[in-house]
């Protein structure tokens, strides 16, 4: 009786000291090949969505064509305006003054040639009036808008005596940018 409670106690101790510690090697060795295992699948993904861009703007037209949307070739000063004024006015935005800087070209580097080209910023100032909500629905508008644009400050200034009113004035400046030739 005694021998088999001496060996109950011996398989616990083996069981505990050496069989449990195992168990969490294991376990951080399940843990390491599936976070291997993810990785691979979300690079797998990746590539595959890195492929289908490829395959879908195989023609360097098209190609052009988007970039010329987000960076044109030149600053189209008209175009930047018609945006903006309708951006305003589809969030229920008074525009009440609209100023252009002239154009300017920003430096790449040192080492520019034909392929890589300065690329010109366009500032422009505007004064919209309307509600808060609406102008958070105009700048979130102007964020996601195809062409890029930056907003640089913004000045706001109530229009109205009593604070309970939501009728503000926004002084918005943007700058915008465009492919240099």
């Amino acid at each position: 009786m005694v021998a088999s409670l001496v060996m109950v106690f011996a398989a616990l101790i083996v069981y505990f000291n050496y069989t449990t510690a195992e168990y969490g090697v294991a376990d951080q060795i399940r843990s390491d090949v599936a976070a291997r295992q993810e990785l691979i699948t979300s690079q797998k993904d990746a590539i595959g969505q890195v492929n289908k861009l490829i395959k879908d703007y195989t023609g360097t037209s098209q190609l052009r064509e988007i970039v010329s949307l987000a960076l044109p070739p030149t600053p189209e000063q008209s175009s930047v305006f018609h945006q903006v004024a309708s951006m305003a006015s589809m969030n229920k935005l008074f525009l009440q003054s609209f100023a252009i800087s002239p154009p300017a070209a920003q430096s790449v580097g040192a080492t520019t040639t034909a392929i890589i080209r300065p690329i010109g910023t366009m500032s422009f100032q505007f004064r919209v009036i309307g509600a808060y909500a609406d102008f958070k629905g105009f700048l979130n508008n102007l964020e996601t808008n195809i062409r890029v644009f930056d907003v640089r400050s913004i000045s706001v200034s109530p229009l109205t005596v009593k604070q309970t009113q939501d009728f503000f004035g926004f002084d918005v400046t943007v700058v915008t940018y465009y492919q240099n030739p």
